[in-house]
């Protein structure tokens, strides 16, 4: 996927890369949510990885094999487990679990990392 990127964001507080985990979301350049993800992500100090996918059908075909036949865009992944697109990413914000979600998936790979899981 030529058009993938890495759009850092840190500033302060918690950050996905401060964490250890990995965030990616697969975007259209054009996407309104796409654009409110990433503002999102990127107001909570999130780094993650944008794979822009414009025009790209092999690169949707392989989000959409990531995300269980989601053809929608954005598609969002934390370390792997795709958690959706902006609806449900604005959901676990206002519920208080992705900061959890971050965290708890540092948790795990520090404990996997030290041979603990």
């Amino acid at each position: 996927m030529d058009g993938s990127r890495l759009t850092d964001v840190a500033e302060n507080g918690m950050t996905a890369r401060q964490s250890g985990a990995k965030v990616e979301i697969y975007t259209w350049m054009t996407c309104g949510y796409c654009l409110r993800a990433k503002r999102l992500l990127a107001d909570k100090d999130i780094t993650f990885i944008e794979h822009a996918i414009d025009g790209d059908e092999e690169a949707r075909r392989q989000m959409a094999q990531r995300a269980e036949g989601r053809t929608t865009v954005p598609q969002i992944f934390i370390n792997g487990q795709g958690i959706g697109g902006f609806l449900e990413l604005q959901h676990l914000e206002h519920e208080g679990h992705l900061e959890a979600m971050l965290s708890d998936q540092a948790r795990i790979k520090a404990a996997d990392d030290q041979g603990g899981l």
